[in-house]
């Protein structure tokens, strides 16, 4: 299978030239790398040179447990703890046309799980997830699963009652992720509803142009103002500010 031979992983609004993508995956356990690696089980289209696996003992690793408050569930971080080693799968994809890369780093963490794998952190997400949660998740429908690859955040704003809507994870697609302020009770459903848009078509290789406007029941006018940096601590990447009208 090649990227090119289902439509499922491919980028039907992309456009070329709007930004690299980063993948970032820890997996720990006591891991065989000498095990057999399918490329036809694991859907592995070829071994990348783009997205480098990196071995080390679990005391060389302890800095990935300071995203371990961020953990849904503590037995996995626990069980992260408890490994021998990790292996750290990063790399940057140049401007990809296509979901290839995705599938075949999906698909080589899949097979570190089934030879020795017993937890995987996401560090752009903040996400842990056990060897089950990781298959059942992005890896057994045999499909791209975007809309699991982006969370999306609610911060309290101090002293307001709004909240701070912002995302994390579209740097794994190259695209900037989002962010949205003084969001009121009432604007909380057309908020959603504007990020997991733009989300989608970002992940599909659409990019956001500089000024559209948003026309939602509580966010009419509201435009789309490109900022950031990628070493931004509360993105990890550039953003996408979605603004008031009155602030343009």
């Amino acid at each position: 299978m090649t990227a090119t031979d289902t439509n499922a992983w491919g980028r039907p609004y992309y456009e070329a030239g709007h930004g690299d993508a980063l993948l970032v995956y820890v997996v720990f356990g006591t891991l065989n790398t000498e095990a057999p690696f399918s490329l036809s089980k694991y859907r592995v289209n070829a071994v990348r040179q783009d997205v480098v696996p990196t071995r080390r003992p679990i005391e060389q690793s302890t800095g990935w447990f300071d995203v371990a408050p961020f953990a849904k569930d503590p037995a996995v971080v626990a069980a992260a703890k408890a490994s021998s080693e990790c292996i750290v799968l990063m790399g940057t994809v140049a401007d990809p046309p296509d979901l290839g890369y995705l599938r075949d780093t999906v698909g080589t963490v899949q097979w570190l799980l089934d030879n020795g794998g017993v937890a995987v952190l996401d560090p752009q997400t903040f996400n842990w997830l056990s060897a089950a949660d990781f298959t059942s998740t992005f890896f057994a429908s045999g499909k791209p699963e975007v809309t699991q690859h982006v969370d999306i955040l609610v911060s309290k704003e101090p002293g307001e009652a709004t909240a701070w809507y912002h995302t994390r994870g579209l740097r794994k697609f190259g695209r900037p992720d989002l962010s949205v302020r003084g969001v009121t009770e009432a604007m909380q459903k057309d908020a959603e509803e504007a990020l997991n848009r733009f989300i989608y078509f970002q992940q599909l290789g659409g990019f956001i142009r500089e000024g559209v406007e948003l026309n939602l029941r509580t966010m009419t006018g509201y435009v789309a103002k490109h900022g950031g940096s990628l070493d931004d601590p509360d993105f990890n990447n550039v953003h996408v500010e979605l603004v008031k009208p009155s602030t343009k």
